[in-house]
């Protein structure tokens, strides 16, 4: 259960969330991981969402996530990994036989982690944590050549694969 329900916590939030691949196993990778990014991209423009930081990594996705309601991540999430499921599988990039349990077909597991910002050191503690999740697993050796990540675009401006919100108000 997303961390807002246990709480109580209502309005405007930056989230912290991490959603993986069902085994751990590493799928998003080229055609895979732009179409993570270019749905996540479409679905926050859709429902108001900003993305404050990102990295799509070959088994797992982490976000910064700014709401201006919270109450819609539990749904966000959900619309999300549906979203990116299906155009993975119909695109044919799994094997199904590998996210199949009886005749059901699962490419995320089931639950996702989230964590609300408080903070600003809290923020850019979490969005240093992303950026450089693939240089800690020898992807790449600077945060900011990883193609799937907003590290480029928080290091030198330029436009990376999914639009950031620098101007988020998300500490009330």
């Amino acid at each position: 259960m997303p961390v807002n329900r246990l709480k109580g916590i209502t309005g405007n939030k930056a989230v912290f969330v991490t959603t993986t691949i069902a085994n751990w196993t590493p799928v998003l990778c080229g055609k895979a991981a732009m179409i993570t990014a270019s749905h996540l991209a479409e679905l926050t423009r859709k429902l108001n969402v900003s993305v404050l930081g990102y990295v799509i990594m070959p088994s797992h996705l982490h976000a910064i996530l700014g709401f201006r309601e919270i109450g819609i991540l539990s749904k966000f999430m959900q619309h999300y990994k549906s979203l990116t499921s299906r155009a993975i599988k119909n695109e044919g990039l799994v094997a199904l036989d590998a996210f199949s349990i009886g005749c059901k077909y699962s490419l995320w597991m089931r639950r996702f982690d989230d964590v609300i910002l408080e903070s600003q050191k809290h923020f850019l503690i979490k969005l240093n944590y992303i950026h450089e999740n693939p240089v800690r697993d020898g992807l790449v050796s600077n945060a900011s050549l990883w193609l799937y990540s907003s590290a480029k675009t928080w290091e030198t401006g330029e436009p990376g694969l999914i639009e950031i919100d620098r101007s988020f108000n998300w500490q009330n």
